[in-house]
């Protein structure tokens, strides 16, 4: 039994997957995965697109970060790259065959094409990233502009390989306008059998012109039973509580789940809920407890998960209010006192606990204030 009341055992595999693909599938780097799962809407429209012969110069990939749309470029980039353009002026009776319509975008992981891009060496393919800052041992705040300048000339010079030439730019959102307006001028006047693949966290960042001028792709959260096969395929064994409380508190990222799982968010959730418990009469001894446990000088990590789980858990409860939805499956609407404080609170008095704690931990985190008397606080704003 843990603390969200589960028995230590795996769940069965989610029966309306695809065995085959859980099994293949590995959170691998993005050019190394030859997998998706969870991202078949998208999938759908690009062979729509391709079968049309509609394909775009530019596409943004637009959802919440940790989702897969890095690993879904790939898998785009690998499929044209793989693709023959045919040529209008070939010597043909009734000029050339069109091509058996596309079901998949998916080529095998042995193909030499997939091979070439995960060992960055095909000459018509480009992905820009933001650079990793050794001194500071984290990546840079932004795309550098002097990357995002190395793609026009790239996207000009005549395919190598007589086909598609293909750019994705990561964490396109952190471009500044510098950046922005070199892109800008490519999709301007874009070469032929080109495509530009943004991906944007918060597409709302890149300037209007460029949005105009691409095809967004909304990328939804993963579904449940896709969390669900994806945590237990890297060995993740989770009670139904602890996977329901993983899943809405990374919003159905998986890339977030496993950095909960990695810095003990599960735990440092049990240990929220648990105290809360006893709202609206803290047990402050236990506390006390908990709180010199996340301020530990060795203990950053948790400290940073409790932040972010204190401010979900108020936020959870401000969208109930104000949509008058239930709160989230788990633990959150396994505890009566959160009902208890969503019914009995204004949506003003639960909007202002949710600009207190962000208020506080900013303040914090800026000052290096002392933590235990931060998780103190914390607690405290919910009571007011």
């Amino acid at each position: 039994m843990n603390l969200f009341g589960d028995e230590e055992e795996v769940l069965d595999s989610p029966k309306d997957l695809d065995v085959e693909t859980i099994e293949r599938a590995g959170l691998l780097p993005p050019r190394d995965n030859d997998f998706s799962m969870g991202h078949e809407r998208a999938e759908a429209e690009i062979l729509k697109l391709l079968n049309a012969e509609k394909m775009p110069h530019a596409l943004i990939f637009a959802g919440q970060e940790g989702i897969g749309k890095q690993s879904f470029a790939f898998r785009v980039a690998r499929f044209l790259l793989s693709q023959e353009v045919s040529d209008p002026n070939q010597d043909a009776l009734f000029g050339p065959e069109p091509a058996a319509p596309k079901d998949t975008l998916a080529i095998e992981s042995d193909h030499l094409v997939f091979r070439r891009i995960a060992a960055g060496g095909h000459s018509d393919f480009l992905h820009i990233d933001r650079k990793f800052d050794e001194n500071k041992g984290q990546y840079k705040g932004g795309v550098e502009v002097a990357e995002v300048r190395r793609v026009a000339p790239f996207l000009r010079m005549t395919a190598a390989e007589g086909g598609w030439r293909v750019v994705i730019v990561n964490d396109a959102d952190t471009m500044n306008r510098s950046s922005q307006n070199a892109i800008l001028k490519i999709l301007e006047e874009p070469p032929k059998n080109t495509l530009l693949i943004l991906i944007a966290h918060r597409p709302g960042a890149l300037i209007p012109t460029i949005r105009s001028r691409a095809r967004v792709l909304n990328f939804q959260p993963l579904s449940f039973d896709t969390m669900q096969a994806l945590l237990q395929k890297q060995g993740h064994a989770l009670g139904q509580g602890e996977l329901q409380a993983l899943y809405t508190l990374s919003e159905g990222s998986i890339g977030r789940a496993l950095e909960m799982i990695d810095q003990g968010g599960l735990d440092v959730m049990g240990k929220v809920i648990t105290m809360f418990e006893d709202y609206p009469e803290w047990k402050w001894q236990q506390l006390h407890v908990v709180a010199e446990d996340f301020a530990r000088a060795n203990n950053t990590a948790s400290f940073t998960m409790f932040q972010n789980v204190m401010q979900w858990i108020a936020r959870q409860m401000a969208i109930s209010k104000a949509r008058e939805i239930p709160l989230p499956a788990g633990p959150m609407s396994a505890l009566e006192q959160f009902r208890h404080i969503v019914e009995k609170s204004p949506l003003e008095r639960l909007v202002e606990i949710c600009e207190n704690l962000r208020d506080h931990f900013e303040k914090v985190d800026r000052g290096n204030l002392e933590k235990r008397q931060a998780v103190l606080k914390a607690f405290s704003i919910f009571t007011g």
